[in-house]
C-alpha cells in the first residue's frame, strides 16, 4: 500500500496504540514541529515506556479534546481563527468520529471528515509556507473494507500495525518514511 513517500500529505495508521501517537507528537516536538495531537478523551497518564518529556518540547504539543464528530468539524472549519498553525496533526479515534463500527455507518459522514482535514492541511501549509501532514489514526482493525475505500479516496499511504513486527519498528517507519522525509528545513 505505501507508495510515493516523499511527497505525501496525508496517512492512514491501522492499529496504532497510544504509544505510537504519543511517541510521534513528542518526536516530531523534539525536532521543532507544532503538533496537534487530537482525541476523543484526555490522555490520562503516559504509557509507561514514554518518559515525560521537557517543558519546550509539550509547549510544541496542543492537546485537543473533542468528544464528537460535530465538535472535530466545527474546530477544523474555524481554520481562521487559529493563532498557532501546526506542522503535524495526530488525529485519534478516527472510527469514533466516524462510527465506522456502527451498523448505521454513513460514509458520507467519514468522508466529509476527510475532505474537511485535506482541506485544512492545505490552507496550514499555503498560510505557513511550510509543509504540514495528517496522520488519522485507527486503533481498532475491524471496519478496514470501509476505511479502505476513504484511503483510496483521501490518503497518500496507509500503514497497517499488522505489517510490522512490533511497535517500535512501527514507529521507526513512520518516523523516517512519513515525518522526517518532509522536513523542509
Amino acid at each position: 500500500m505505501a507508495t510515493n513517500l516523499e511527497k505525501h500529505n496525508s496517512s492512514l495508521l491501522i492499529g496504532v496504540t497510544d504509544y505510537i501517537s504519543l511517541k510521534l507528537a513528542i518526536n516530531s516536538a523534539e525536532n521543532g514541529k507544532r503538533v496537534w495531537h487530537i482525541s476523543m478523551k484526555p490522555i490520562e497518564k503516559l504509557p509507561e515506556n514514554i518518559s515525560q518529556p521537557c517543558r519546550e518540547v509539550l509547549q510544541l504539543i496542543t492537546f485537543i479534546y473533542l468528544s464528537t464528530y460535530d465538535d472535530l468539524i466545527k474546530h477544523f472549519n474555524s481554520i481562521h481563527k487559529w493563532k498557532h498553525l501546526p506542522q503535524l496533526i495526530i488525529l485519534k479515534d478516527f472510527e469514533n468520529y466516524c462510527d465506522i463500527l456502527d451498523s448505521n455507518y454513513n460514509s458520507l459522514k467519514s468522508a466529509y471528515l476527510c475532505a474537511t482535514l485535506l482541506d485544512s492541511v492545505s490552507y496550514i501549509s499555503r498560510k505557513s509556507q511550510s509543509h504540514t501532514s495528517v496522520m488519522v489514526c485507527c486503533s481498532s482493525l475491524e471496519g478496514t473494507e470501509k476505511i479502505q475505500v476513504l484511503y483510496d479516496m483521501y490518503f497518500d499511504i496507509c500503514v497497517n500495525k499488522e505489517e510490522f513486527q512490533d511497535e517500535d519498528v512501527l514507529l521507526h517507519f513512520i518516523w523516517n518514511s512519513l515525518i522526517k522525509t518532509n522536513d523542509v528545513s
